[in-house]
């Protein structure tokens, strides 16, 4: 099915992003219209975080890969981001993405990222399987079988609260936990811990962002 037209895409830069390169050009070549939002420009309300169709928040180590990781960017944006959903704006967050909207609460309370049961940074190729879900992301992929890379020492979902999970991890964990992404109520946002946009040409990528840009406004 043709996208009706280039949709715009946010992709978030904040200080220690570092695979805003392959985010941008992975949802070009899955037929978006992406382009850099900086978190200082959002912040001093330069830009608004609601004048895109999806948005994103890629991978890096923002402010540090470490216990908190994440915390800067979901305490400069964590009122904002619900506005996201509140508008029917696709979001999704890849590796301290995830990290920073599950510390912003946008996929409930009680739920946490931690370091892995290894206590190393795992760097290497990942299986994921696609579950039944309601998550807009992944619509039509279930049962899907996707190998693409980890980048995270910090990257153990834990916590007492609800989970919408999306994707299991197939085989060996890079973290200790089942969990390679999960979902918000509504399906509308997903949060996974490793990177389908390396490389950005990939099958996981071209699949997974189309399905956002599809469901886009």
């Amino acid at each position: 099915m043709a996208i009706r037209s280039r949709r715009r895409v946010s992709v978030l830069y904040a200080p220690g992003t570092n695979t805003e390169a392959e985010t941008l050009e992975a949802f070009r070549l899955a037929g978006g219209d992406p382009r850099l939002v900086f978190l200082r420009d959002l912040y001093e309300g330069k830009e608004r975080i609601t004048d895109c169709d999806c948005f994103v928040v890629p991978g890096g180590f923002s402010y540090g890969d470490y216990p908190d990781t994440g915390v800067a960017v979901a305490e400069f944006l964590g009122d904002q981001f619900p506005l996201l959903v509140e508008r029917g704006i696709p979001v999704i967050g890849i590796c301290n993405g995830m990290q920073a909207l599950v510390r912003a609460g946008l996929f409930g309370s009680g739920l946490a990222m931690t370091e892995n049961e290894s206590g190393v940074f795992s760097s290497r190729p990942i299986r994921h399987r696609v579950l039944v879900s309601d998550c807009l992301w992944t619509r039509g992929l279930e049962g899907s079988i996707f190998t693409f890379p980890s980048a995270h020492r910090y990257g153990k979902l834990v916590g007492h609260g609800k989970r919408n999970v999306v994707m299991v991890y197939e085989g060996q964990s890079p973290n200790g936990s089942e969990e390679a992404a999960i979902c918000n109520d509504n399906g509308l946002a997903m949060a996974l811990m490793d990177h389908p946009e390396r490389p950005p040409s990939s099958p996981a990528s071209l699949a997974i962002f189309r399905n956002g840009l599809m469901a886009a406004l």
